[in-house]
């Protein structure tokens, strides 16, 4: 179950295994002295209202200046330069609040459904390098002064050009995107004529107007770069580029969609306890609220067999929806298997209003949400809850409560998926770097929102923040007081405990299978910035996992800004980064990589465990508590309060579809994952969830769907009363006339006097099956694409055939299958079709050039995963073999690589750069570029001496840049990554 937010996770509570900790803080030096240096300037200079050089750089903003440099911008960045750009400002912010302008955004999505596009279009201004050499300012005690008399301003205006979508769940089909102007930022006073953009869709570039709704549908999932240009009155252009991604989950129709708060439910109960924490994440009052949707069992229009799925930790300010909630359960195709003809559960997805709100509202929500569901369930099939991370503890609440209270609650299985009964970990360093930085940096002040909000206070073992002896925040102990109060866990139905986390107490490991140790390095990074000409270091960090815990003092976190800078050292801490347990990516996102801006910013960051554990082994089990040991083993049920377990024992390989495990896998999986036998365990479980003993009469309704048959089912009887009518009109069991029902069961079954039953309708008595196989009732999945040729280049007359493979489970191959292809051409055109055969390709009549490749299963059941490649057709002269050759072999007539300079800072580049002569060399002329094995993928003559040149369409890896100049030619390596 995941969230694409940086460093955001999934939190969950747990009992505290802690030790009384130590935490020792050693500030040095002065965290705005780096700032005071401009204190002195003349601020009315400053044309822009926004002053660049005081700001921490955390983003190359550079790169988006509208014009030369277009950066293919993410969400994270542009926050990012949107919170730069008001830290910069020399009196009041210059943009609105950001975390406004985002909820503003996810409002509009909520109740329109149409997704914001936020544009920046910011004028700024810096010190120039040469300021101080044309004596333009002075330096004088540590400080820049203005030279008085001088006609000449000291500053350069530049201009900061971004654009991206504000809301990250972008479907397939059916999205609706605006240009609004609540969502145009700008200090220029330039208006707006009209947007030319292109969504990637295949339709080119079109030409929108300000407030239009843009409606967009995608032939397949994936990421897409949308290009944007603002053309102006004046006629001037801005451009800017940004990635969005589709989801490749097919979520079916929804059923039904209720929302559970106070006015519509003025019966639901308060949290005696609440009060403001002032968080953004604290909601609604003492009251909590969620969203319930619900999908039917196929051919069902009413509920009759409920499994319930609970929203985790979602905090603001780009919250989950509830198609990512059913995809967060449809891994491996759970969600589908549970829908098929063999288990006809009705899925029911319940996502918080307030994410990162108080366990306890939510708690209390999910009591009047399960007394709303008995009321309106038909038939005797008890409820099911899955609980994944969080939402495993407010289950474990609300029932407890339930039960405490005699209130029912009719659940026969309770499973709390990888949910930290013992406490979650985030690492304490990573903690302390988020706050340390949370003043300069969007992402970081972000993090610490959420760091503060009332679930996590509740929730972490260890907290930045703590101020107990248990190392805990405050609202940590009540939560931990009510449950033990309430029973601690629910006694009626049966609990199933699934981890995550190793069960034989492995280590977590990252991608290349290196260990991670107590007192690891976890992440180091170093940034520079010039300031009249001069490198200065503005900030550095080194992150460590948590030591031993008889390893004395060790520090945890160092880092600097400016002239100052913070180590942390704690001793008598128990070792949770490294131990057993469900991880989650917390520094995925956060890429090593190096960049060097000649003129303007050097950074570098390497990330040397991204996996940490984040949901203990023991903690996910709620073992023993008188063991200690993070690393428990063995493990038996009888130390736990779970009926069922299981954790990972073995190295697992059988991850979610899109997961790229760690290599060469891992001991430890993702946390809150389903990999196919955890899915296998929790269906063999909860199976035919029928009642033991099922009696058809008093308050049993049922109106079924007409022509569907209607099945009640019991592992040992079934007794259907006298009160039983098929009309509409009496009786307490409704059958709609034309239905046939059909009554089985493991023994008994009794039709007392008085049951009815007319011409129009037909009952059947049939033993009950024990065994239905799933495994054919579900969405398919490609295993391979077959005939791609390696390397994936062909040369005209060529011809071959692709072949989709499915992966089929065993003893089953799937019905109904069909093969939608789309094919993207040299031209762009998008050509789809749909085909049971394998695709031909005939190069004899087709144009040469590159062409993508998209491929996907579909039957009654869904959507298969997504297989996208690209192959390339060349002509027979490109396709020469000693051109092929040319490109390595002719090193007699290479020169000195300095003489043609490559922009391309870093390089790696993203497969964009620009092409520029330097020095007294001839004029360019043309451009090669081959791949790796000197096959001619681009040629293109030159005009002038400077040229961009984008092979971002082809695959990443080593290309061979090759210039001709005169009568000489130059080689150079570019690695695209």
């Amino acid at each position: 179950m995941k969230i694409k937010l940086l460093i955001i996770l999934f939190f969950s509570f747990g009992l505290a295994l802690c030790q009384t900790p130590t935490i020792q803080v050693v500030d040095s030096g002065n965290a705005d002295g780096i700032y005071k240096i401009f204190e002195t300037l003349d601020t009315s200079k400053i044309t822009t209202g926004i002053f660049y050089d005081k700001v921490l750089p955390f983003v190359d903003v550079f790169k988006y200046d509208g014009k030369d440099s277009i950066g293919i911008g993410t969400s994270d960045e542009w926050r990012e330069i949107y919170f730069e750009m008001n830290k910069g400002a020399v009196n009041n912010p210059r943009l609105p609040n950001i975390a406004n302008t985002f909820q503003n955004a996810n409002d509009i999505y909520t109740e329109q459904n149409i997704i914001s596009i936020g544009i920046l279009n910011v004028k700024y201004n810096m010190l120039k390098d040469s300021a101080l050499e044309k004596g333009l300012v002075y330096l004088q005690g540590g400080q820049i002064y203005d030279t008085p008399n001088k006609s000449e301003s000291p500053y350069n205006v530049k201009r900061v050009f971004s654009a991206t979508s504000l809301i990250n769940n972008i479907q397939l089909s059916e999205n609706k995107f605006m240009l609004s102007d609540g969502f145009y930022f700008s200090n220029d006073t330039l208006s707006i004529d009209h947007f030319e953009i292109d969504f990637d869709d295949g339709m080119g570039v079109i030409v929108y107007q300000k407030n239009e709704v843009i409606n967009i549908s995608y032939d397949y999932p994936g990421d897409k770069n949308v290009n944007l240009k603002v053309v102006f009155n004046d006629n001037s252009e801005l451009n800017a580029a940004f990635k969005i991604t589709t989801t490749s989950c097919y979520v079916p129709p929804i059923d039904l969609q209720l929302t559970f708060d106070h006015t519509t439910f003025p019966s639901m109960i308060p949290y005696s306890g609440w009060y403001d924490t002032g968080n953004k994440n604290d909601k609604n009052g003492n009251y909590g609220k969620a969203t319930v949707t619900i999908w039917y069992a196929p051919g069902n229009h009413v509920l009759t067999k409920p499994l319930i799925l609970l929203d985790g930790f979602d905090p603001e300010p780009q919250r989950r929806h509830y198609e990512d909630l059913y995809c967060d359960l449809n891994q491996v195709n759970t969600a589908d298997i549970l829908r098929s003809h063999c288990y006809n559960y009705d899925i029911i997805v319940v996502d918080w209003d307030g994410g990162a709100d108080w366990i306890q509202k939510n708690s209390l929500t999910l009591v009047e949400i399960l007394k709303w569901i008995n009321a309106n369930k038909v038939g005797g099939n008890k409820n099911i809850i899955v609980g994944p991370s969080m939402g495993g503890i407010i289950g474990r609440y609300a029932l407890s409560y339930m039960e405490h209270n005699n209130i029912p609650h009719d659940v026969g299985v309770f499973v709390p998926w990888d949910s930290p009964h013992r406490g979650a970990n985030i690492p304490l360093g990573l903690q302390y770097w988020v706050n340390y930085y949370s003043s300069d940096n969007q992402s970081a002040q972000d993090f610490v929102d959420v760091l503060n909000s009332p679930a996590a206070k509740q929730l972490l073992n260890y907290h930045y923040d703590s101020h107990s002896p248990s190392g805990a925040a405050p609202l940590r102990q009540p939560l931990l007081d009510e449950l033990n109060n309430y029973g601690n866990y629910p006694s009626q139905p049966l609990l199933i405990g699934i981890a995550n986390g190793s069960g034989i107490g492995h280590y977590q490991n990252n991608a290349n299978n290196i260990i991670m140790y107590p007192s690891s390095e976890i992440l180091e990074t170093q940034s520079q910035k010039k300031i009249l000409g001069q490198w200065i270091n503005v900030a550095s960090a080194q992150i460590y996992a948590l030591p031993a815990e008889n390893d004395g003092e060790k520090d945890i976190f160092h880092g600097t800004k400016g002239f100052s800078s913070q180590t942390i050292s704690v001793w008598d801490k128990k070792p949770y980064d490294n131990a057993p347990g469900g991880f989650f990516p917390h520094l995925d996102e956060i890429p090593s990589y190096s960049y060097d801006d000649e003129k303007h910013i050097r950074t570098y960051t390497s990330v040397f465990h991204p996996y940490v554990d984040f949901i203990p082994t023991i903690s996910a089990l709620d073992l023993d508590h008188s063991i200690n040991d993070l690393f428990y083993n063995p493990i038996n049920v009888t130390q736990t309060p779970f009926d069922y377990i299981i954790s990972t024992n073995i190295i697992s390989s059988n991850f979610e579809p899109g997961y790229e495990p760690t290599y060469p896998y891992s001991w430890n999986e993702q946390h809150s994952s389903i990999t196919t036998e955890k899915r296998d365990f929790l269906i063999n479980l909860i199976g035919n969830n029928f009642p033991t003993d099922l009696f058809i009469q008093n308050k049993t309704l049922y109106t079924p769907v007409v022509s569907s048959p209607v099945f009640f089912n019991a592992t040992n009887s079934i007794t259907a009363g006298n009160n039983v009518d098929i009309n509409q009109t009496q009786g307490d069991v409704i059958i709609t006339p034309g239905n046939n029902i059909t009554f089985r069961a493991g023994a008994e079954i009794n039709l007392e006097p008085g049951f009815e039953a007319d011409h129009n309708f037909e009952a059947y008595i049939e033993p009950f099956e024990t065994v239905c196989d799933p495994t054919c009732a579900y969405s398919p999945n490609i295993a391979a694409i077959e005939g791609i040729p390696d390397p994936p280049i062909v040369c005209v007359p060529e011809q071959f055939e692709l072949y989709a493979t499915l992966n089929h489970p065993t003893g089953c191959y799937y019905d109904n299958v069909t093969y939608n292809w789309w094919v993207i051409e040299p031209n762009g055109n998008n050509i789809p079709f749909t085909d049971h055969t394998p695709y031909l390709l005939y190069t004899t009549s087709m144009p040469v050039g590159l062409y993508q490749f998209h491929v996907q299963a579909v039957n009654d059941f869904g959507n298969s995963n997504d297989i996208n490649f690209n192959i390339n057709v060349l002509s027979i002269h490109d396709c020469d073999p000693p051109l092929r050759k040319s490109a390595i072999k002719d090193s007699s007539k290479t020169r000195e690589v300095s003489l043609i300079t490559i922009n391309s800072n870093p390089n790696p580049n993203n497969g964009i750069f620009t092409i520029s002569k330097t020095g007294n060399s001839d004029n360019i002329n043309s451009i090669e570029i081959y791949n790796v094995l000197g096959y001619k993928i681009e040629q293109s003559d030159f005009e002038t001496n400077t040229k961009l040149i984008n092979i971002s369409q082809y695959p990443q890896g080593l290309y061979i840049i090759k210039v001709y100049s005169g009568n000489n030619i130059f080689v150079e390596k570019i690695i695209y990554q």
